[in-house]
C-alpha cells in the first residue's frame, strides 16, 4: 500500500473511533510522530526514507497505538477547551458584574407592563362590544 493510502487508513480508523475534532487532533499527533521519525531516520541513515519504509512506519500503528493517539487527542482537545474558558473567564465575569440585574430587570418590567396594558385593552374592548364571560359578579351590600 502506498503511504498516502496507509495514511488514509489511519485517518479512517481514527475518525470511526472518535469525534471528528478529536480524530483530527489525534491524526495531527500521528503526523508529528511520522515527521519526527522521518527526521530521525534521515539523520541516522543520511538519506530520506523510501515509500516502502514510510509505509512500514504507518503500518506499525496498530489498534492499541491508535487508541493511545485518540486518548492523547482527547486530552489535548480538553486542555485547549479549558484554556479557552480560562482566557475568556475575565471578560465573562466582568460582563456578569456590570450591573446585570437592573439591566435585565427593566426590559422585563416594561414588557410585562406593556403586555398587561394590551391585555386590559383587549378585555375592555371585548366588554364594550358585548363579548364577555358569562359570569355574573355580585356585590354584597351591607
Amino acid at each position: 500500500m502506498a503511504p498516502a493510502a496507509e495514511e488514509a487508513r489511519v485517518f479512517a480508523v481514527l475518525r470511526e473511533a472518535g469525534a471528528p475534532i478529536v480524530a483530527s487532533v489525534a491524526f495531527s499527533l500521528y503526523t508529528q510522530a511520522k515527521h519526527e521519525w522521518a527526521r530521525d531516520f534521515e539523520h541516522r541513515e543520511k538519506r530520506r526514507p523510501t515509500d516502502d519504509e514510510v509505509a512500514g512506519f504507518v503500518r506499525s500503528y496498530g489498534a492499541i497505538t491508535l487508541e493511545v493517539l485518540l486518548a492523547e487527542g482527547e486530552r489535548v482537545f480538553e486542555d485547549a477547551a479549558i484554556e479557552s474558558v480560562e482566557i475568556a473567564r475575565p471578560a465573562i465575569v466582568a460582563e456578569a458584574l456590570r450591573g446585570g440585574f437592573w439591566r435585565a430587570f427593566w426590559p422585563s418590567f416594561v414588557a410585562t407592563v406593556a403586555f398587561s396594558l394590551a391585555l386590559a385593552l383587549v378585555a375592555f374592548s371585548a366588554a364594550l362590544l358585548g363579548f364577555g364571560l358569562p359570569v355574573a359578579i355580585s356585590v354584597a351590600r351591607g
